[in-house]
């Protein structure tokens, strides 16, 4: 393509080509600039719904784990679910923390 663009007769080609490139960047700039949008207002609620059931799940977590324990002789699922949880994870990642909450709240529902 350089060969054709040196043999090129215009002498304006590389001028054209570079406007070419900015408006082509632009271009490509605002499309990431609309997705960065759309993507900050989605997690934005995300957060705000986080933040509430997360809240939720903290008044009613060792009441639900308690009924998962009593309950859990009679439910495999949850015996299971009681049994092979990494409790670790559990105290330092929040989001697995709700994630196996809601679990264990289904299985008892």
């Amino acid at each position: 393509m350089e060969a054709e663009i040196e043999n090129c007769p215009s002498e304006h080609h590389h001028i054209n080509e570079a406007r070419r490139n900015i408006i082509k960047t632009k271009a490509e700039i605002d499309t990431l600039k609309k997705v960065l949008e759309e993507k900050t207002i989605y997690f934005e609620k995300y957060a705000k719904r986080f933040e509430v059931e997360y809240d939720e799940m903290e008044k009613n977590y060792e009441m639900i784990i308690k009924n998962a324990h009593i309950r859990a002789s009679k439910n495999n699922v949850l015996k299971i679910m009681l049994e092979k949880v990494n409790k670790e994870a559990l105290l330092t990642d929040k989001e697995a923390k709700l994630y196996f909450y809601k679990k264990v709240r289904e299985q008892l529902a």
